[in-house]
């Protein structure tokens, strides 16, 4: 018999989505944790940062958590602590909790 690990992340391919939202160019506060998907428009690329304290720089290529393109790469997946802060560097695509 196998056991799920303690330390097991859930697993995105098999999660169901909500409605997906803008992604903010401010610093806003994630009040539900849980894995998140996040995805850039065609055209677009840019960095989102995710941390513990309200985000007052820019996101960029070179302070981001991660990077999206639009063309490349998206939907990348994030597990978001309640109470972290996420900033894009763009609101050229959404992200989404996934269930």
């Amino acid at each position: 018999m196998e056991y799920l690990s303690l330390s097991a992340k859930p697993d995105p391919r098999w999660m169901t989505i909500d409605s997906t939202t803008q992604l903010p160019t401010n610093s806003t506060q994630i009040t539900e944790g849980g894995m998140y998907r996040f995805e850039a428009y065609v055209g677009y690329q840019f960095g989102i940062i995710v941390s513990d304290d309200p985000i007052t720089v820019s996101p960029n290529w070179n302070n981001s958590t991660f990077a999206l393109r639009g063309d490349y790469e998206n939907g990348m997946y994030q597990y978001i602590a309640p109470g972290q802060y996420i900033r894009a560097g763009s609101s050229g695509g959404t992200y989404v909790k996934m269930r």
